[in-house]
């Protein structure tokens, strides 16, 4: 283990296959193991991509990107049959991202399938963030590798409209012992335009911000070049030190994440877009087009369904803690409203803080997400409103012993029947949770409670069947109002939730949003107009999103509104047939009246 020193990162690890062409079937076969440290980054994730011409020392700056001489395997150490691309199995942080290192099979292998050399071109101009590109320091037409195929990267590539998609360019100079022009970026333009113009032009209007670096001879001593896995920096170079330490420092220094359209690469996105495009590499039905768009969108789906699932634990996760908290269900739907919405914000934010594409595919995977949140939010309220039935039934056969304690049928009068009646409900009335499932248990008690006491009276002739008839149809009436009651409270219930999670809809996803904005500036690549665009359609997104959460809230509002209104015509109508409504029912009655 050899370090590389003078100031760049000793890197731990080693190399590993991410992937390998099969020459028999013309495949691209992907690498579990590779794809599994990928998959477990979290955090955003920058890729460097070392391409080049075979056998020009790329594996050896691979390796001086990890700091050390050794790793990746080097010329006379690599067989002939080696195809695809190594990794470097240790991802490591640098700038708030995860780096991977990529050294790529040597590009004019007089072994290669000129296929494989196209796709493997291509693709590593895809997948990386940074694209790394050894060539021989004069640039001869036998020299250019894969550069010209610059020239027309429509052919190979369909690329997004409005974000970028290429990578950074980094030509490295290999060998250069000629005289330092003043401009090394305009020194290449002009020796690459004398082989190939039409490249030339390419990689001016496709890499508008690229760099050169020139990296004279590593070895002062030419054995020693088959010794560079092990052989310390004493021995090499000064003047290629200081230039692969400039070249290595700048790299670093301009590396970015990898985006989909607007938004950063995790490890999950990335490995999922890296499969998308193998496999449209493979499909013998296509010809050969790599569509980013197409690839963004199957990535996008993908990690919404992944993310919509983990989003879910949150929530069911974070509800069990807030409710132990409180002492575990039931609670009051004023406080479990405020349970649910801690839950609803941790999910959501979960939900967006790992959702990608555009605003409106977002836009579009919430919705999945609100289905779903609704069905796990409905368990959770009928288990609360079970809990609180349960509660307030305990209370009221508690009122309702005290208040029929010491009864003696012979003694039992109409009066008495009235006063165990107004003892309960008063009673009952300041004892129990306030909430739609109190009156529900009023109305149950009602049913059997009442009915059976009447009936002791009827039997022992302490009340008349006029009697009994009169207090039964008041009873009924009370009861259609307070099943009204139950309604509009269960309506009311439902309007304070939709109006809190629109609150944190609204908020979070536009904060999203202008995340999105951020990332697109960040990425310098959009025209003017195209951001100004960009911007307004988002705008747009948000305008929608706003009114369709107003749109349900209107809704609610409405619903609670027809129910209130019914309630007081009810209310009227009963009072000229029962002179006076039980003060417990008017109580129940302001669970959604005097909101």
């Amino acid at each position: 283990m050899v370090a590389f020193g003078n100031g760049i990162p000793y890197r731990q690890g080693g190399p590993i296959k991410l992937l390998e062409y099969d020459v028999t079937t013309s495949r691209i076969e992907l690498e579990e193991e590779a794809l599994a440290i990928i998959n477990a980054i979290d955090e955003p994730i920058a890729v460097i991509a070392v391409v080049g011409a075979f056998r020009r020392g790329k594996s050896f700056f691979a390796n001086l990107l990890n700091g050390r001489h050794d790793g990746f395997k080097l010329g006379n150490e690599v067989k002939s049959c080696t195809r695809g691309i190594d990794m470097w199995d240790t991802p490591f942080y640098h700038n708030g991202a995860r780096v991977l290192i990529l050294d790529c099979e040597g590009i004019d292998d007089p072994e290669q399938d000129y296929r494989w050399a196209v796709k493997l071109f291509i693709l590593c101009l895809v997948i990386s963030s940074t694209f790394v590109y050894n060539i021989n320091g004069i640039v001869e037409r036998d020299d250019i590798g894969r550069l010209f195929l610059m020239s027309d990267l429509s052919k190979y590539i369909s690329p997004p409209k409005d974000t970028k998609y290429l990578p950074h360019l980094v030509v490295l100079l290999r060998d250069f012992h000629l005289i330092a022009p003043d401009d090394f970026r305009t020194h290449f333009l002009n020796q690459l335009a004398a082989v190939n113009r039409e490249a030339a032009e390419a990689v001016k209007k496709s890499f508008a911000d690229f760099d050169v670096f020139p990296l004279s001879h590593p070895c002062r001593q030419q054995e020693d070049l088959h010794k560079l896995s092990y052989l310390p920096s004493s021995r090499l170079d000064p003047t290629f030190i200081d230039q692969a330490t400039l070249a290595i420092n700048a790299i670093f220094a301009s590396l970015s994440p990898k985006y989909i359209s607007a938004t950063l690469m995790n490890g999950l996105s990335y490995a999922k877009f890296l499969e998308a495009c193998i496999d449209k590499m493979n499909d013998p039905r296509n010809s050969g087009e790599l569509s980013i768009p197409s690839e963004y969108e199957s990535v996008a789906i993908y990690i919404s369904q992944k993310v919509t699932k983990s989003s879910m634990t949150v929530y069911k996760s974070k509800m069990n803690f807030y409710l132990k908290e409180r002492g575990g269900m039931p609670l009051i739907w004023e406080e479990f409203i405020n349970v649910h919405a801690m839950a609803f914000k941790d999910a959501h934010l979960t939900l967006l803080k790992k959702l990608i594409g555009t605003a409106g595919q977002i836009k579009k995977f919430e919705i999945t997400f609100f289905d779903k949140i609704e069905d796990h939010k409905k368990k959770y309220q009928k288990e609360n409103s079970k809990g609180l039935y349960k509660r307030n039934e305990g209370i009221a056969k508690s009122c309702w012993h005290r208040a029929t304690s010491g009864l003696i049928n012979s003694r039992m009068s109409a009066s008495t029947f009235k006063s165990i009646i107004l003892g309960f409900e008063s009673d009952y009335g300041l004892n129990l949770l306030k909430c739609p499932e109190a009156a529900q248990v009023l109305t149950d008690f009602r049913k059997t409670h009442y009915s059976e006491l009447r009936e002791q009276l009827l039997k022992f002739g302490a009340i008349t069947p006029e009697t009994v008839r009169q207090q039964t149809e008041r009873e009924q009436l009370e009861s259609e109002l307070l099943s009204m009651v139950i309604e509009g409270g269960t309506l009311r219930t439902k309007l304070d939730l939709t109006k809190k999670e629109a609150r944190l809809i609204n908020l979070q996803f536009k904060q999203k949003i202008e995340q999105l904005e951020d990332n697109i500036k960040e990425q310098d690549s959009v025209s003017k107009k195209n951001l100004k665009a960009t911007i307004e359609e988002h705008k747009t997104v948000v305008e929608a999103v706003e009114k369709e959460q107003q749109t349900k809230i209107d809704g609610d509002e409405q619903n609670v509104l027809t129910k209130r209104q019914r309630y007081i015509r009810r209310a009227e109508e009963a009072l000229t047939v029962i002179g006076t409504i039980a003060g417990i029912v008017g109580s129940l009655a302001t669970i959604f009246l005097n909101h």
